[in-house]
């Protein structure tokens, strides 16, 4: 049985358990991880880190103290001690945080049944693609989220997956 739980319940809870070496798997919510991560059709698993782990193209759960507010977005940059992050699926502005504001991590990421690690070489590639896109993001958004809408993009991939 699945339940919706809002975040300002849920992810201190998150927070408490990552803090005491568990993962935690969660459905996305928003769109601002579009096109890589999709509201409730993805799920992640969010993960215990090291220091190390906090490297531009990794998604991480962060809070942002000065906004008060969770944010599951992708390190753009490393600074220090201070991590740029950002939607994939937005446009500008992004945050500023110290690594010790950073919860979890996402090693996974469950999509139809099956787990996509976000880790890899190949993911941390493809985002840094996305990244370089972003001057005509607005543009292939607007193409993308046509596409999902139209039933084009999700009703291929299931025709394929059916198939093998």
């Amino acid at each position: 049985m699945k339940r919706v739980i809002a975040n300002d319940l849920l992810l201190p809870e998150v927070s408490r358990r990552i803090a005491e070496g568990q993962s935690v798997r969660i459905r996305v919510k928003g769109s601002s991880m579009i096109p890589f991560l999709h509201e409730n059709r993805d799920e992640v698993v969010l993960s215990p880190f090291q220091r190390p782990d906090l490297k531009a193209g990794v998604i991480v759960l962060a809070f942002l103290p000065r906004h008060k507010k969770y944010v599951l977005h992708r390190i753009l940059q490393k600074s220090g001690n201070l991590l740029e992050l950002m939607g994939d699926g937005n446009l500008y502005g992004t945050e500023i945080c110290h690594e010790e504001d950073v919860i979890a991590i996402v090693r996974t990421a469950i999509r139809n049944n099956m787990e996509v690690d976000f880790t890899e070489a190949y993911w941390l590639r493809r985002a840094g693609w996305w990244r370089r896109l972003l001057p005509v993001r607005r543009y292939l958004l607007w193409i993308y989220k046509g596409l999902v809408e139209s039933g084009y993009i999700f009703n291929g991939i299931k025709q394929k997956l059916n198939r093998a």
